[in-house]
């Protein structure tokens, strides 16, 4: 029988891996409109650094305030990478998920759970949404 954290960890880490996908190209797509230092978006560019960068470049332009929850994801999905079992990762998705099902914002569906997989996938929403108008505009 698998560990209880397993079916966690493969929804963490296939969700975090899209979510990093989503801020290459929003960070592709914004330094494409103006790059005057050639900053390089590698495969060796890590989820936080992304995460940092993509913040500098659009925080004003999304409103919501998706910063905290996506660096919490990392933090899950890091606790998780670089532990066979990773102590305390119960109590770290349930705060991660009670914060964003809490969010109070128009954007926020009104009957939803607060389970891991609606917080990644509405985390991944927001991110697409504004990609697609920056890919529009």
């Amino acid at each position: 029988m698998l560990a209880p954290w397993v079916d966690s960890a493969l929804i963490v880490l296939k969700g975090h891996l899209l979510i990093e996908e989503l801020l290459t190209d929003l960070l592709k797509e914004k330094l494409a409109l103006g790059n005057p230092l050639e900053i390089k978006i590698g495969q060796n560019t890590m989820f936080a650094q992304k995460l940092n960068l993509c913040w500098a470049l659009v925080q004003k332009d999304i409103k919501l305030e998706i910063w905290p929850f996506l660096k919490e994801l990392n933090a899950i999905r890091n606790k998780m990478a670089h532990a066979v079992e990773p102590k305390g990762i119960d109590e770290k998705i349930e705060a991660f998920t009670e914060m964003v099902s809490s969010y109070d914002h128009y954007m926020m569906p009104k009957s939803r759970g607060s389970d891991l997989e609606f917080s990644i996938a509405w985390l991944h929403i927001v991110l697409s949404q504004y990609l697609h108008h920056v890919k529009n505009s």
